[in-house]
């Protein structure tokens, strides 16, 4: 999420790998990314992304883009409570899979 300018997805392959943790031998693919001053990493479980809303439909990262747009000048933790939120709020407030948001932000003069 950059301070300004568009949000993006980086997607690692078609799926990252097993459940971070879970196997000792597991490999993982690697990226690099350079965060400008005020930009924030927001990681998310597939429980975020495939939740479903009430009719049933599973927008996916599309309906987090523009949330994430709206919301980005907020503090780290404010932008997984906005992200968790939604999903509750898009969904009937019902969970059905683990709902994990992790989010940092480089602050100002860290560039």
């Amino acid at each position: 999420v950059p301070a300004g300018g568009e949000v993006r997805v980086l997607a690692l392959g078609e799926a990252a790998g097993p459940p971070l943790g879970v196997f000792e031998d597991s490999r993982f693919e690697q990226a690099a990314l350079r965060l400008g001053v005020g930009d924030a990493l927001v990681l998310l479980t597939d429980g975020i992304l495939e939740a479903p809303e009430e009719g049933g439909h599973r927008p996916g990262a599309a309906a987090l883009l523009p949330l994430l747009a709206r919301q980005r000048a907020l503090p780290p933790q404010g932008l997984a409570r906005a992200i968790c939120e939604d999903v509750l709020r898009r969904g009937g407030s019902r969970i059905q899979d683990d709902m994990t948001v992790f989010a940092l932000r480089n602050p100002e003069g860290s560039a």
